[in-house]
């Protein structure tokens, strides 16, 4: 197996690289650029690998038991989240690279855990900062009868269905005959905003008031006749609503930040120590 690097006295194997640049996008998998980057990646992966070995840190047996477990877990869900790149490593192998993750976390966990948590006036002047981003889009709830077809039979069919429509009561009266499995309640598509239904529906939808009702109109579906029930218009969202979430994301933006910086620095730190042995592999 061809060496194309070594950091310290960890080597990086050809076969490593090709690995890692498989998990790009497929369109960019087998540039040379991509391999560069595929590279890149590993010799920090090393880096931390190593800095993670001298800080002491170690994996116990309970850790490593429950990590392969995670990994079972994502093979057997439905997301099929699992990393595709375990498939390919022999059990000694796959052993090792679970280990060296489980080192490498733990060691980020300690240099990035920040030097004191996020206080509650840098997230509310985090929130005054970016206000014009949290509003709760304009929403409507609209009840619809579906009548499946595209010929002119069932274009009739829904004319005069909504010519006998003349009240909310009549349309929940009707709602039960629509060809669509909301009949079951009454049509009732929730709450939506725009770019979640199909255009035409939300086209009507957004154009009616609460309670009027749409003339026929037509969809891939067949033809539809729609009633808005209820509109909830853009509004704030409240700093206690989402001071939490916020707090969250700007913890985790914080340790993010840090984690890039600590490997930039070891890059520069450790310099003499990375060595890339194939130059059309060269990462700067």
């Amino acid at each position: 197996m061809q060496v194309i690097a070594k950091v310290f006295d960890l080597d990086i194997y050809e076969s490593e690289v090709i690995a890692e640049a498989r998990r790009l996008p497929e369109s960019v998998r087998n540039s040379q650029q991509q391999l560069s980057s595929a590279l890149a990646h590993l010799i920090d992966r090393m880096l931390l690998l190593h800095m993670a070995t001298q800080t002491g840190f170690g994996v116990s047996d309970e850790e490593y038991e429950t990590a392969v477990m995670d990994i079972i877990d994502d093979q057997d869900s439905e997301a099929g989240t699992a990393d595709p790149g375990y498939a390919q490593f022999e059990a000694g192998k796959l052993e090792k690279l679970i280990k060296s993750r489980i080192l490498i976390k733990k060691y980020l966990d300690k240099v990035s855990s920040p030097s004191s948590p996020i206080t509650e006036e840098q997230v509310y002047q985090f929130y005054e900062e970016q206000k014009d981003v949290f509003f709760v889009c304009e929403e409507v709830r609209a009840s619809h009868i579906l009548l499946k077809g595209d010929d002119d039979k069932t274009l009739d069919r829904a004319i005069k269905l909504r010519a006998a429509i003349n009240s909310q009561d009549d349309f929940l009266q009707f709602s039960p005959g629509s060809e669509c499995p909301t009949c079951s309640r009454a049509g009732d598509l929730g709450y939506f905003t725009r770019g979640k239904l199909l255009k035409e529906i939300e086209d009507q939808a957004f154009a009616l008031k609460v309670g009027e009702i749409s003339q026929p109109f037509k969809t891939k579906h067949g033809y539809h006749i729609l009633m808005v029930t209820d509109r909830r218009m853009k509004s704030k969202i409240c700093f206690d609503e989402i001071k939490d979430s916020l707090r969250a994301r700007l913890t985790n933006l914080e340790r993010d930040i840090a984690i890039v910086k600590h490997i930039t620095d070891l890059r520069q730190t450790y310099r003499s120590q990375i060595l890339i042995f194939d130059p059309h592999y060269q990462t700067d």
